[in-house]
Formats: C-alpha cells, sequence, structure tokens
C-alpha cells in the first residue's frame, strides 16, 4: 500500500511539473504577441492568461482544470506503464 502511494505521488507530481512547464512556456511564447494584439493565451481552446488594461491576469480556473488533466493523465501513462512492465 505504501509502495502505492509513494509511486503515484511520485507521477503527479511529475505530472505537476509537465504542466507548470507547459503553462510557463506557452506564457513566455506568446507574451509578446498577447501584449501586443489583446488577444488571450490559449491552450486547447481555453483561455489560460490576458492583459486587462496592461496587466497580465492568469485564468486560474482554466489552468487548474489543465493542470488536473495533465497530472491524471501522467498517473494513467505511468500505471499503465507499471502495469505492463510486470506482465
Amino acid at each position: 500500500m505504501t509502495r502505492t502511494v509513494i509511486r503515484v505521488s511520485t507521477i503527479a507530481f511529475i505530472g505537476l511539473l509537465v504542466s507548470i512547464a507547459t503553462f510557463s512556456i506557452l506564457i513566455w511564447l506568446g507574451y509578446e504577441q498577447a501584449l501586443t494584439s489583446g488577444e488571450p493565451i490559449q491552450f486547447l481552446t481555453r483561455e489560460i492568461y490576458q492583459f486587462e488594461n496592461g496587466i497580465g491576469v492568469a485564468n486560474q480556473n482554466q489552468m487548474a482544470i489543465l493542470g488536473a488533466g495533465f497530472m491524471g493523465l501522467a498517473v494513467l501513462i505511468g500505471e499503465i506503464g507499471i502495469r505492463l512492465k510486470r506482465k
């Protein structure tokens, strides 16, 4: 049981790091364009960052939903990989 919790926690942490890296890179790449055009930065049709009156504002709700998806996907892939490795 303890092994499973540690394994899932480790894989979820990797998913968290992937989501943070993805959002950071997307915002970094789209920052200047969003600043000049005024259009929000999007990922999978969800607005994750926008400018309001020249101030950058992160859409935390959308980022949380996508981040949870990344973490869930990482856990799913990790568990499938471990199950296939055992067989």
